[in-house]
């Protein structure tokens, strides 16, 4: 079989397959149905967390957790999860957006986290609690 032919099948095949697997719901991002189960993300990492409130993204794929020291992040990822406890110095700075917040970190493992919040007391609520753990803007 000649090369030219041959390459063409395997970029046809491959993009068939990628395809399927979008069909399929393979390429959707995880999402949180409530704040129960996003909870119950952030205390199967951190079990001995002392949570007092909970906010849920607009869109389900992350929530913040007023903790009793520091502020708790969770975030589903792929099968997994995403899940942070935040200390004293731990974020740089906090950008409040038009829709959300976004954390810079000096995590280098997770540089930079996003929440979609669409409440505008909501947000500063949260902008303002980030910015009392130290460091951040």
């Amino acid at each position: 079989m000649p090369l030219p032919i041959l390459g063409a099948l395997v970029v046809l095949g491959i993009s068939g397959l990628v395809f399927l697997v979008h069909l399929m719901g393979g390429t959707k991002r995880p999402t949180y149905a409530d704040e129960a189960e996003a909870t119950a993300a952030l205390l199967v990492d951190y079990p001995d967390a002392d949570i007092w409130r909970t906010t849920l993204a607009d869109d389900g794929r992350a929530a913040l957790f007023e903790l009793a020291s520091g502020v708790g992040y969770a975030a589903p990822f792929g099968e997994g999860r995403l899940t942070r406890i935040f200390q004293s110095g731990d974020i740089r700075l906090v950008d409040d957006g038009q829709d959300g917040l976004t954390l810079h970190l000096t995590d280098y493992t997770a540089p930079r986290l996003s929440m979609k919040i669409a409440g505008a007391d909501d947000r500063a609520a949260w902008q303002a609690r980030l910015n009392n753990l130290g460091g951040a803007k």
